[in-house]
């Protein structure tokens, strides 16, 4: 079992050695790295200035946390639907700026016109609850990463705050179905 941190410096190490497959070290399009913060965020109510200085750090994607982790129920599901279409009239208002990006091809297209990619994603699976079906309402949103459980107990696992007894419920989502559908 690997720790963290031994995680992270093998996730490093074989991004920079280059075996990582969906990393292209240069991108097609330009000879620089594609640069994407994992944990920072683009907020809708960012000035346009601090965005110019963002792009001119040389970052060309982000991952925007949509829906907030705390809500559950029916709840999580409108509450993650309304910041996408909140994300996604901001990112129409400022095609300069931003680019929704759904696929690596889409993040080579924002980084060629000196554009933010943003990567939609939420921060654990309420949005999904019990229905498997969201996932494809998810993917048609735009949503490209689903991370399973955050602080507390969703019908997929157990947060990092969950001090049960048990193991929670794994359901095995028909998106492991051993093809590409889910891919970027």
């Amino acid at each position: 079992m690997f720790s963290r941190r031994e995680f992270v410096k093998t996730g490093i190490a074989s991004a920079l050695a280059g075996t990582v497959p969906w990393i292209r070290w240069p991108l097609r399009s330009q000879n620089r790295p594609l640069i994407i913060d994992g944990l920072g965020e683009i907020r809708i109510d960012y000035e346009m200035e601090l965005l110019d200085e963002i792009r001119a750090s040389g970052m060309r994607g982000c991952v925007i946390t949509v829906g907030n982790p705390a809500l559950h129920g029916a709840e999580a599901f409108l509450d993650m639907r309304r910041e996408i279409e909140a994300y996604d009239r901001h990112i129409a208002a400022h095609p300069d700026r931003l680019s929704h990006a759904k696929s690596v091809a889409d993040f080579d297209r924002a980084a060629a016109r000196g554009a933010i990619g943003l990567v939609y994603y939420t921060q654990n699976a309420t949005p999904i609850e019990d229905d498997v079906g969201r996932l494809d309402v998810l993917h048609e949103l735009g949503v490209r990463i689903v991370q399973l459980t955050y602080n507390t107990r969703n019908l997929v696992g157990d947060g990092c705050l969950w001090r049960g007894d048990d193991a929670g419920r794994y359901p095995v989502f028909e998106s492991i179905r051993g093809d590409d559908s889910y891919r970027m």
